[in-house]
């Protein structure tokens, strides 16, 4: 009897091979196989972040007791993403052929930048729960991100990044921005893939903003089929009520705090950048003196 697969799985094997082969044994990774995205039928992305991350962090808190330093790590998950002529002929013939290397796309929460051992992209998806415990204030995932950079010999920079699939260094079709999240929940009906910002600034203070109602967002749910429209609705109207309730009676957005934790834990020689600051959002950083 052919065993059941539950993504996503840490495959140990990929990992050493990438590790040995292509970093030259100077690097920590952890990969994972999170199957394809049209035949799985219930995706979340943030849960999907979560189980990685239970099997991932023992093995990294392990890793740091060592005191060997490194100069790259990853972790990734892959997921096959096919396109439009590829989910037509599924729906038709219950299967497709494909490329793995046009069809995979890479999920890295904590990745070092594969040309420049600098460098460190942390994704936005780290800061959507934090569970605070006793040694960890502000989450187990802000102290993996502590963990990590001490764990690296030449870090100097790390960059806080949304978090998009990316194509990496010879995978992928799907470019890195928000018509990604669009085609996932559109095409492959997975509403609950999404990537959040991360949430600086206070954003119910705004006449704009995204979690007020406008006409962009009545435009971005008129890409739903009716059918759908009610799945995307009762998530989208989930996290409202959540961030609503989170940031009642507070000028900054939920994440603030943890950025400023961060700092505080991280060498200040590495320097901390953003992807897409507003001047709100640069004023608000500047003056808790995290950039």
């Amino acid at each position: 009897m052919k065993k059941k697969l539950y993504y996503p799985f840490y495959d140990e094997k990929i990992s050493k091979h990438l590790i040995k082969d292509t970093f030259n044994n100077d690097c920590i990774g952890f990969w994972f196989i999170g199957g394809d995205l049209l035949k799985r039928k219930y995706v979340f992305k943030h849960q999907e972040i979560g189980d990685s991350f239970k099997i991932l962090y023992p093995l990294l808190f392990k890793k740091s007791k060592l005191l060997k330093k490194v100069k790259f790590f990853f972790w990734a998950i892959r997921y096959y993403v096919p396109n439009i002529n590829q989910i037509k002929k599924y729906k038709k013939e219950k299967t497709y052929k494909h490329d793995w290397r046009i069809t995979s796309h890479l999920l890295e929460p904590i990745q070092s930048d594969y040309d420049n051992s600098k460098k460190l992209y942390v994704s936005s998806d780290l800061f959507i729960s934090n569970k605070k415990e006793n040694k960890a204030p502000h989450g187990k995932e802000m102290e993996a991100i502590i963990l990590v950079a001490n764990l690296l010999k030449d870090l100097r920079e790390i960059k806080f990044r949304m978090g998009f699939m990316q194509k990496s260094i010879e995978y992928g079709w799907l470019k890195p921005n928000n018509k990604q999240d669009e085609y996932i929940q559109n095409k492959l009906e997975k509403y609950g893939w999404f990537s959040p910002k991360i949430d600086i600034k206070n954003y119910l203070l705004e006449k704009k903003s995204i979690y007020k109602s406008t006409d962009k967002e009545n435009n971005y749910f008129s890409k739903f089929s009716k059918k759908n429209i009610t799945e995307v609705e009762k998530i989208d109207e989930m996290l409202r009520k959540n961030y609503a309730r989170e940031v009642k009676g507070k000028i900054y957005g939920t994440n603030l705090k943890d950025l400023v934790y961060l700092r505080k834990k991280i060498n200040p020689k590495i320097k901390f950048t953003f992807y897409k600051l507003d001047k709100v959002e640069n004023k608000i950083l500047k003056k808790y003196k995290i950039i």
